[in-house]
């Protein structure tokens, strides 16, 4: 009895002791701050494959993970490859059993038809605010529209990103308004070219190499459907070229170069000099994507404060409205059909853009530390000093819709905030395609027609020839009979064979 005695005294400390030490651990972990840590020891890790460049980390860039951990659940771990080497690690990952869950996509189909990506329907029932901040086009464009399946979180589409921006403080000096109609648009385009009220120098209507830059900014006061193709009434779909007012269109272009409103170099200059023109204080009118001239707008307003661009928001000729709908890519963030916590991929990713805060803090780290709010319900902020080298930003990827952006109280900061205020505006009148929500695959329109290729370059080598008068436009319809010869004809019938083997079902 005494021995039993003895061993119960001693396993009743034991006990104690255990328990006492327990507690104090508990306290010491309390009083320190390391609640986070086990957090951190819970939270499921999500692998992530990302094209941001190893060697590329911030001192910050573990502070920032430690938050997300913290404030999402979850532990997002980013592989970064070696530069330029994103496709081959993709490909050795998803070859082995190194751990992966999400990774980014240039096109989801062709992973689709491999078998190396799941659908994510299951998943977003269970993340709503993936859901609500893309747009319905973004999601028809990474949905399988046979099965219904989605197989990526989509990129941002910016609706309209080539609607020309005219020089505000210009028209204000020659008592004009902001143009609407096409015959608005050319009296300032013919104001802007005889005044002298802006130097010797001045080019009244901007764009550069590529006819598609004005195709995307005037094509659609022509045509019924913008810049896209058409079904004609034999249910066949035809690129935008065969739409009945695409000629009259480039009359109006060529009328437009020979009366010296167009910049005369525009179809032999890259895009990188239009940043130099814009900051020389020259051009009127920019009809180029979005980002094309902002770097010079934002040189030429640290000079001339007064300097102002803004987006032509309503813009008609005889067919209406000039914009055409940007159409989302297939491009997106993609899961792993190998994916061991696709749960926390998708956790990590709906946090990112559950709100602005969130959003920011993948994009420039953490509140107050790197930046601050100055205007929330206008997504303006202000970046403190030295943040971008202490937060890299590497754990920016899924973006959420364009209303999600934020940008700095910089002048390029004001440029991109207008733009994200634009392309967010859901009252632009934007046409679509006739053939809307067809998912086209490309491989097999270049298989079946492998001059594909040559028929753009030589479309572009004589839209330029028109335009600029080096060939009269008598020539159209052989410069037509000739893209036909060249397979055109070949082409509009894989796409029209595609478009009704997809459209069967709706």
């Amino acid at each position: 009895m005494h021995k039993k005695y003895i061993l119960f005294i001693l396993l009743s400390v034991m006990i104690l002791l255990s328990m006492a030490c327990s507690n104090d651990s508990s306290k010491t972990k309390g009083s320190s701050g390391t609640a986070s840590e086990s957090a951190a020891v819970e939270a499921q890790k999500a692998y992530i494959l990302t094209k941001v460049e190893a060697g590329t980390e911030l001192p910050d860039d573990k502070l920032v993970s430690a938050y997300i951990r913290e404030q999402a659940g979850v532990e997002p771990v980013f592989i970064k490859p070696p530069a330029g080497t994103y496709d081959e690690k993709l490909n050795m990952m998803l070859a082995s059993d190194e751990p992966l869950d999400a990774f980014i996509v240039g096109d989801w189909t062709e992973f689709q038809k491999k078998g190396m990506i799941r659908p994510i329907n299951d998943l977003l029932k269970q993340t709503p605010e993936l859901m609500r901040t893309y747009s319905k086009e973004e999601w028809e464009a990474v949905t399988d529209k046979k099965s219904g399946h989605i197989y990526a979180i989509p990129f941002a589409n910016t609706a309209s990103g080539n609607a020309p921006r005219i020089r505000k403080d210009w028209l204000d000096a020659l008592g004009l308004q902001v143009p609407a109609t096409l015959e608005q648009f050319e009296k300032v385009l013919e104001a802007f070219k005889t005044t002298d009220k802006f130097g010797e120098n001045v080019i009244p209507l901007a764009t550069h190499l590529s006819v598609s830059q004005m195709d995307r900014a005037f094509m659609g006061l022509w045509t019924k459907h913008g810049d896209h193709s058409w079904v004609d009434t034999d249910g066949t779909v035809k690129p935008a070229i065969l739409d009945p007012g695409y000629k009259d269109y480039i009359a109006k272009m060529t009328e437009w170069y020979a009366k010296g409103y167009i910049w005369k170099e525009a179809f032999s200059q890259e895009f990188t000099v239009i940043n130099d023109l814009v900051f020389q204080n020259r051009v009127g009118v920019l009809a180029t994507w979005v980002s094309v001239g902002i770097g010079g707008m934002n040189m030429l307003m640290s000079s001339h404060p007064e300097a102002e661009y803004v987006f032509l928001d309503k813009f008609e000729g005889p067919a209406g409205s000039a914009y055409s709908l940007r159409l989302p890519s297939r491009q997106g963030v993609a899961v792993s059909v190998n994916s061991k916590h696709p749960e926390a991929a998708m956790t990590f990713f709906n946090w990112s853009v559950t709100n602005k805060t969130n959003n920011n803090v993948i994009n420039f780290g953490l509140p107050n530390k790197h930046w601050k709010w100055l205007e929330e319900n206008k997504g303006i902020i202000e970046r403190i000093s030295g943040a971008d080298k202490q937060y890299s930003g590497m754990y920016s990827l899924v973006q959420g819709g364009l209303k999600m952006a934020s940008s700095d109280n910089t002048h390029l900061g004001k440029l991109w905030s207008d733009f994200y205020k634009y392309v967010s505006d859901t009252s632009l009148d934007l046409k679509k395609p006739g053939d809307y929500g067809t998912n086209y695959d490309e491989a097999k329109i270049r298989e079946s027609v492998p001059s594909a290729g040559d028929i753009d370059k030589f479309k572009d080598k004589w839209l330029v020839k028109f335009i600029t008068g080096q060939e009269p436009l008598t020539k159209w319809d052989a410069f037509i009979l000739d893209l036909r010869k060249m397979g055109l004809d070949k082409m509009i019938e894989e796409r029209t064979r595609q478009y009704k083997e997809q459209n069967q079902y709706h």
